[in-house]
Formats: structure tokens, C-alpha cells, sequence
């Protein structure tokens, strides 16, 4: 607590958010490509977020919606291992496994999922002997939305405001746990690097490969040549990787009156309802202010049929956005 108008974050806030807005405007008007709808609809939420808050901010520091990137390592676990994912399934299911506690230590149990959030690295060697690392970027974590520690105040890196502050093209608390994480693990410079994330993690992972300060092959201070970025249920139409040798691929699922769904499986009456999963459109199809679509080789989205609602009282919602069937283990 301080006292009145002892602390001008507030309008520091305000002011950062409005400079980062005219930034995506100005880099525009010079020639720039046109910016995409989402970033736009991020970053005036954002702003007016901000504006909202100025006068609360101004008698108190209440962590909504802070621009935090002040993370921090609290330990690094090793667990040996000799199983190498072979499919995308066991992508999916390695990265499912690690919202869990660690198997063999006693003290995971207690982490305190609103306050600290994991990243899992594994380790790859191929057959000559050189190394690669899989980085499993973790979902939204923490509070649920509704409640107001889930913007901000909570400890927890990966909560919806890094959703928010991700998809408005700005560094995040999510994006600097993977920088940190990576570099607490000892991945050199310059390795090759393959993040794969559900939800929020995919969103991480795809604005950290169109880093190019982060995705490089020359091994400079704080980078990687990230050769792969795969999401399952993640809004990434908005962003190019910074190499061109980098494949950055969404799962999602769609509901079961998807054209190309339709033709593929030709309706039949009575069919189950099923529920396209919410999140992967939120980046609005990549489309741009001027009605052109964020586009490159290097993207792609794999759409999937929506799983018929089997998860015994999840909601629809729930059961198309999640990757894994965690009662039955199958995969949706």
C-alpha cells in the first residue's frame, strides 16, 4: 500500500499500452504489414484494462493485468528415462503428463498449482549421437477465469492474463518461464529445439519461434533453432516463425458441421452433438485489418472431427478443447 499519488503506475500502464498500440499502427503505416485483428483486439483490451484501472492503481498495487516477466527457477527435477516420443500422440500425451505430479517425488504433490506452474524438457539423442530437446509449454494454470488473481496477482506465470499480453504480441510471463526454464536445464545455444504445448502452451510456443531473437541457428547468447512448434487447441493463425525452416502445426477440433468434416462423413440422423473447441478460432483465422489473412508455408491447422461427449459430466466445451481424455486416457 502507498499513500495517494505516491505511485503513477497506474498512468505508466496506461501509457505503455497506448505506446505499444500506435507501435502495431505505425509499423503499418511505414510499409508494414497490416496488423492482425487479434493483436488489435489483445492490445485494446489491454489498454482499456489499464485505463480501468489507472485510478485503483494509483492508491494500490492490485497485480491485475501487470506486465510481469520477472520469473523464477524454484528447482529442477531430472527423471531418467529411456522411452522417446514416436508419434504425436505421445507428443500430445508427454505434454498431458506434465500438468501432473511428478511420479517418485514426494514433494511435487505439494506445489502450489496457483502460485508456480512446470515446464518439461526432454532430452533426445539420435542415433549419432547429438542431442535435441522437446519443451513442454504448460497451459493456462492457476485460478479459473472468473476469478481476479487469474489476471495478475496470482504467482502463477502462465495465467489468462499471459494469454491476453501473448496474443497482444508482447512479452509475457509464459514466454520468459520457457527463456528461463530452458536456460535453468543447461539447452546450449543454438540446439535444436522442438516446443510442443496444449492451449496456452501452443500460443507460447509459436510467438517464441517468431522471436528471432530466440529462434536462430547461429547460436547466439539466448537462442535456439526451434525446428517444430506443436499445439493442440491453440489460437497461433496470427504468427510466423522467425526461420523459415521452422513448421509450426495446430490440432484442433471442429464441430461436426465443418464442410470439410461433412464431406469426409457424410451426416447421418440421429448423430451425437459435437461441440467445436472455442480457442483456436480466437485468433480469427489470421485475418488482418485490411481483410488479408496472416499467411505462410510454415503454418498449418489440422482440423479434427470434435469427440462426441463421452467424459461423464464435462461440459462440450471442455471435452472438444482439452487434448486428452483424462478419465479413459484415449485420445481425443
Amino acid at each position: 500500500m502507498v499513500g495517494l499519488g505516491g505511485d503513477s503506475d497506474g498512468i505508466d500502464q496506461v501509457r505503455n499500452e497506448l505506446g505499444h498500440l500506435g507501435g502495431i499502427f505505425e509499423v503499418w503505416g511505414s510499409g508494414g504489414d497490416a496488423p492482425p485483428l487479434a493483436q488489435l483486439g489483445a492490445s485494446t483490451l489491454l489498454l482499456s484494462g489499464a485505463i480501468a484501472l489507472a485510478p485503483v492503481e494509483t492508491v494500490t498495487d492490485t497485480g491485475l493485468l501487470d506486465p510481469r516477466t520477472d520469473v523464477s527457477v524454484h528447482a529442477v527435477v531430472e527423471v531418467p528415462s529411456s522411452t522417446t516420443p514416436r508419434s504425436l500422440a505421445d507428443l500430445v500425451a508427454a505434454n498431458d503428463e506434465a500438468r501432473r505430479p511428478l511420479a517418485g517425488v514426494p514433494a511435487d504433490a505439494d506445489r502450489d498449482g496457483a502460485a508456480a506452474g512446470r515446464v518439461r524438457i526432454q532430452t533426445v539423442r539420435g542415433r549419432d549421437g547429438g542431442e535435441a530437446f522437446i519443451v513442454h509449454a504448460p497451459p493456462t494454470g492457476g485460478a479459473p477465469i472468473w476469478d481476479p488473481d487469474s489476471w495478475g496477482p496470482q504467482g502463477n506465470s502462465a495465467g489468462w492474463d499471459s494469454n491476453l499480453r501473448t496474443m497482444a504480441g508482447q512479452e509475457s510471463a509464459a514466454m520468459a518461464d520457457l527463456r528461463t526454464a530452458m536456460a535453468a536445464a543447461g539447452i546450449p545455444d543454438g540446439a535444436r529445439v522442438m516446443v510442443v504445448g496444449h492451449s496456452q502452451g501452443g500460443l507460447t510456443a509459436a510467438h517464441l519461434a517468431a522471436d528471432p531473437g530466440f529462434n536462430r541457428a547461429d547460436g547466439a547468447p539466448g537462442s535456439y533453432d526451434i525446428t517444430h512448434s506443436f499445439s493442440v487447441g491453440s489460437p497461433v493463425e496470427t504468427v510466423v516463425p522467425a526461420q523459415a525452416s521452422t513448421c509450426t502445426v495446430n490440432v484442433s477440433h471442429s464441430s461436426a458441421l465443418e464442410p470439410s468434416l461433412l464431406l469426409r462423413h457424410p451426416a447421418t440422423w440421429p448423430a451425437p452433438p459435437r461441440i467445436a473447441d472455442p480457442v483456436p478460432p480466437l485468433d480469427l483465422d489470421g485475418y488482418r485489418i485490411d481483410g488479408a489473412r496472416v499467411s505462410s508455408p510454415a503454418v498449418r491447422e489440422v482440423v479434427l472431427e470434435a469427440p462426441a461427449p463421452a467424459l461423464g459430466g464435462a461440459s462440450p466445451l471442455e471435452n472438444a478443447h482439452e487434448s486428452v481424455r483424462a478419465r479413459s486416457r484415449a485420445w481425443t
